[in-house]
């Protein structure tokens, strides 16, 4: 499943019919289709686990259509075999939560060649990438009710 996006416009709806299980993908994520965002003490936030189930390592990388609206830490990364790590993100102050629903993310993934890779190898792997070997996943943002 490789779906190429258009940098200049928003994403696509995520499909049902996407799973995050299917054997033929290098990560799980949890959750898997919306980040819930909740309020704790004066802010509000949301969270993403992105967990490498490949067998090599991974980097990744997470946008938004809204980046003036989210900040995203870490937003990219490596990944070793089985390794997991939890992405906060935390929606700036000058925003109301219910500005966000039409808001979307996309976290990318894609086959490393080696194990502890530098930030300049890291981005060497982004900028000299086979499309085919990026992975995409697309989650939308939801309020919590509470």
């Amino acid at each position: 499943m490789v779906e190429v996006v258009d940098s200049s416009s928003g994403f696509d709806e995520p499909n049902k019919d996407d799973s995050i299980s299917s054997s033929s993908m290098k990560v799980r994520l949890s959750p898997s289709d919306a980040i819930t965002f909740a309020q704790e003490g004066i802010e509000i936030s949301g969270a993403l686990t992105i967990t490498n189930t490949s067998d090599g390592p991974i980097t990744f990388k997470v946008k938004t259509t809204s980046p003036e609206k989210f900040r995203v830490r870490p937003y990219c990364g490596a990944l070793g075999t089985g390794a997991s790590v939890n992405i906060n993100v935390l929606l700036l102050s000058d925003y109301k939560p219910a500005s966000i629903i039409q808001d979307k993310f996309l976290v990318m993934t894609l086959p490393l060649d080696t194990d502890n890779p530098s930030n300049n190898q890291i981005n060497e792997a982004w900028k000299n990438s086979d499309t085919q070997k990026v992975e995409e996943f697309r989650l939308r943002c939801r309020v919590s009710s509470n």
